[in-house]
């Protein structure tokens, strides 16, 4: 549909699957355009005065905070 595709990541993609199939399945995601933001946990969503929506992330490893669009 040409929208572009993040997905944020805690830990391990679809935990609870066999680890080796789950890659797998996230290297196709990737390859088919899918930007998979790893480690991030989500902390706030904010709607801008244009209508999108702004996401605000820490990195589960440094605690860094972030934000994208």
């Amino acid at each position: 549909m040409g929208y572009e595709v993040d997905i944020m990541v805690r830990s391990i993609l679809l935990r609870g699957f066999d680890q080796e199939v789950a890659e797998k399945i996230g290297e196709f995601m990737r390859l088919g355009g899918v930007n998979f933001i790893r480690p991030a946990v989500p902390s706030k969503v904010e709607r801008l005065e244009d209508g999108r929506k702004r996401v605000h992330w820490r990195n589960a490893e440094t605690q860094e905070e972030l934000v994208g669009d």
